[in-house]
């Protein structure tokens, strides 16, 4: 286990078994499973991550009766200055439109968005592979960069954003289902699919819906277009990725899945 992780990056945790009188426990959230000896757990903002667990071994072998075991580990998170945040340019056009939405209004969005984002529904599936939301992909903005938008608080960037010129097909990063699609001043055009076990991704600032709500979707299938709605300096596509409502880097998580699925 390392000592020291990213803010948007995820562990992997080795566990004995993963069987009835085991626990585990990260930073006071149940972990997703991979297999029935490894975690997996995403890297919130916060200084560090706490993992505590409890695992029960049968006698034989090295012991002669029973006995339960007891881990308690702490990873340190690297977490990016917020005093070096970069003033957000927008044109004059999303100023006036954004004119009545208060930093208030963005905190209850982004609230909101976590309480869609957070449920557990079914399993995830490790070994499927992920597709790249858009076919060429080129970053403009880098995940979990900090941010001051005029006039508000600075923050984290809790996605990243993608080069994508309007109407850009945006295309579905895996097989899921659309538990939200809608709109925002702060979004613009939103759609969120489910992907079990607590993950999920979210495509912002889009121009056009191409799926309805509760639809299931396939890895890959156009979702929508990409646009300009919402607070933004330029068309682009916002992806993001969270699990149980921590926001992960869409660009490790892709590296991962690449080392996990079942490549066809």
């Amino acid at each position: 286990m390392p000592t020291q992780a990213n803010v948007g990056d995820f562990l992997e945790i080795h566990w004995p078994n993963r069987k009835k009188g085991s626990y585990l426990s990260i930073s006071n959230t149940n972990a997703t499973w991979l297999n029935h000896q490894t975690a997996f757990v995403g890297v919130a903002a916060r200084p560090s991550v706490t993992i505590v667990g409890r695992t029960s071994y049968t006698h034989g072998g090295l012991f002669r009766s029973p006995r339960e075991i007891f881990f308690t580990g702490i990873v340190k998170v690297d977490i990016p200055s917020l005093s070096k945040s970069s003033l957000l340019r927008l044109p004059a056009s999303v100023r006036t439109r954004l004119s009545n939405f208060s930093e208030a209004d963005a905190d209850a969005e982004f609230a909101r968005l976590k309480k869609i984002t957070t449920p557990v529904h079914g399993s995830f599936n490790f070994h499927e592979c992920w597709h790249r939301p858009l076919h060429d992909i080129r970053v403009t903005s880098g995940f979990a960069s900090p941010r001051t938008p005029p006039g508000g608080q600075p923050y984290y960037h809790t996605g990243i954003d993608l080069h994508a010129p309007m109407r850009t097909p945006v295309l579905a990063a895996a097989d899921g289902q659309v538990v939200y699609k809608g709109e925002s001043p702060l979004t613009g055009n939103i759609i969120i699919l489910n992907h079990g076990g607590g993950i999920y991704s979210e495509y912002m600032h889009l121009s056009k819906f191409d799926v309805a709500a509760g639809a299931q979707v396939k890895r890959g299938e156009t979702i929508g277009l990409s646009g300009a709605t919402g607070r933004v300096e330029a068309p682009h596509l916002h992806w993001e990725l969270s699990w149980q409502g921590i926001p992960l880097n869409p660009i490790r998580f892709l590296q991962a899945s690449a080392q996990t699925c079942d490549q066809e």
